[in-house]
């Protein structure tokens, strides 16, 4: 299966404020690219799929939020599943002077998770050596190696599949 979007997402455990003209509503990035993000949100009532829209968020190791112009793309309506993501999928505006450095912050993670894969693959690391990394990409703990590699195997697949289709949508043209 070859993924069907431009830029890869990364999970991306951060506070993301959104402003539409009903209000300003907070949540949690779920997961971020250089094109756009998906945040956790139960306020998705308040929300328009194509509806203009502010966000600030943090990301990288800047400290300084990013503010920027986007718009709504896709609502995700609470269910009674617990493991259904309800929320908002926000496009980045193209034009937006922020979006090289969201770039460069989303290609550190990849870097990072890159790392991760490498220290599990030479052998059997303690936890603890992996929990600085771990933490700059502000995921949860992990108890078991076997899970985070998994978790990690995953998301790098993910990235692997996107370039996959842009590779093959570059030979066509």
């Amino acid at each position: 299966m070859i993924e069907n979007r431009f830029h890869y997402r990364l999970p991306l455990n951060k506070k993301f404020v959104i402003s539409v003209r009903s209000g300003v509503y907070a949540g949690n990035c779920f997961d971020v690219s250089a094109g756009g993000a998906f945040v956790n949100t139960l306020d998705t009532h308040s929300f328009t799929i194509g509806e203009s829209c502010k966000c600030v968020f943090q990301i990288g190791d800047n400290e300084k939020p990013i503010v920027l112009s986007s718009k709504v793309k896709r609502i995700v309506e609470p269910t009674p599943r617990i493991e259904a993501n309800a929320g908002v999928a926000i496009q980045f505006d193209r034009n937006s002077a922020s979006l090289d450095s969201i770039a460069m912050a989303v290609e550190d993670m990849r870097h990072r998770y890159e790392m991760i894969s490498t220290i599990l693959k030479q052998g059997e690391p303690d936890i603890k050596t992996l929990q600085p990394i771990l933490e700059s990409l502000h995921l949860r703990p992990f108890m078991d190696l076997g899970e985070l590699h998994h978790y990690v195997e995953r998301i790098l697949k993910a990235v692997e599949m996107v370039e996959k289709r842009n590779r093959l949508e570059e030979e066509m043209q």
